[in-house]
């Protein structure tokens, strides 16, 4: 298992972020994944199901995965419900900064099974990085001018807070 940890300030309101970060299609703009497609209707909230994929040069890794739980700020915990070679299971918590930044704190446990996870050792290093990098791409996608026309509340894309 590879455990990543990786926390940044965003200077956005945490309901920005949150709604953002809640539009799993969308996880292919910050993160490694190559396809990110929700496998359920209803808004993200515990028991949502998703699908990622992420690329290894030429071999594609894929892994469904279910939200466990979803905090008040909009921050929500993770596993990995399908067995292939490739799995993540982590949380992003959610923390206001003031009225306008949020602070997210990052965490992904990355599980390789088979073959795969003879490999480990050799790509350790790269996908530590590549996982704490998201967070920077995150901050990134979010405070670029765009993104405030990029955040506004879709119906679906609200997550459910329990």
């Amino acid at each position: 298992m590879i455990r990543v940890e990786a926390s940044v300030t965003i200077d956005r309101p945490v309901d920005d972020v949150a709604r953002y970060l809640a539009d799993i299609e969308r996880m292919t703009e910050w993160s490694d994944m190559t396809v990110s497609r929700r496998l359920t209707d209803e808004p993200t909230r515990e028991g949502t199901r998703a699908y990622g994929e992420v690329a290894m040069g030429p071999i594609k890794l894929g892994w469904t995965w279910q939200v466990t739980d979803v905090d008040a700020t909009g921050g929500y915990g993770y596993e990995t419900i399908s067995r292939s070679a490739l799995g993540m299971d982590g949380r992003i918590r959610l923390t206001p900064v003031g009225p306008a930044a949020t602070k997210v704190e990052y965490l992904v446990d990355v599980h390789t099974h088979g073959p795969l996870r003879l490999l480990e050792p050799l790509f350790r290093g790269e996908i530590a990085r590549n996982e704490a990098g998201e967070v920077s791409r995150l901050k990134a996608r979010l405070e670029a001018p765009s993104a405030a026309a990029a955040s506004k509340p879709e119906p679906a894309g609200a997550p459910a807070r329990g």
